[in-house]
């Protein structure tokens, strides 16, 4: 799955425009890389792509066990195991938006990875 976040992340260097699903998953790595660790921005970027993703971050709960906890209650490593899934979840929606845009040289990209 690294192998698809990394393809997406790349993609997007090079892309001129960015959608708002496009800017989330920026956001999202962003949030994941930042040094020293920020629970409040963390929280804040979980929340946030739950409001405006729900349909397909709402099967990350299925991944992190299917309870849902208030964001408040989880470890920092829950939190970012959390915040995690949601970017691949992104970058699965990502790249079946890419597929159908443009299609052969997206696939293309992939294979090279």
């Amino acid at each position: 799955m690294a192998d698809l976040v990394n393809a997406v992340l790349e993609f997007l260097k090079l892309n001129g425009t960015i959608s708002d699903l496009e800017k989330d998953i920026w956001d999202t790595a962003d949030k994941l890389s930042k040094q020293p660790f920020s629970r409040e921005d963390v929280q804040k970027k979980v929340g946030e792509n739950y409001q405006k993703h729900y349909d397909i971050i709402a099967s990350a709960g299925v991944v992190l066990g299917g309870n849902f906890i208030p964001l408040q209650d989880l470890s920092d490593k829950e939190l970012s195991d959390n915040l995690c899934v949601q970017l691949i979840k992104l970058c699965e929606k990502e790249d079946k938006e890419l597929k159908k845009r443009i299609g052969q040289e997206w696939q293309n990209r992939l294979i090279r990875k």
